[in-house]
């Protein structure tokens, strides 16, 4: 889980040995829904999920949740 304030830009991750082929959900606050380390600028809380294809086709999937609190101040 990620918390960040509103407008910040965070970067969900994954790694390992590959080659892969990745599938992100919710690639409207996405930079890019098939990389393996997107750009994610959500404005509201949004859970990601994560599909990872490996060269054989074994897939595994996990959840990115990105919080967003607004600034002090800010309502």
């Amino acid at each position: 889980t990620s918390t960040v304030l509103g407008g910040t830009v965070v970067s969900p991750s994954a790694t390992g040995n590959g080659p892969f082929n990745f599938s992100w959900n919710n690639t409207s606050t996405l930079s890019s829904g098939t990389s393996a380390n997107p750009i994610a600028n959500p404005v509201s809380n949004t859970t990601y999920t994560l599909t990872v294809t490996d060269a054989i086709g074994c897939v595994g999937s996990n959840n990115v949740i990105v919080t967003v609190r607004q600034p002090a101040g800010v309502e």
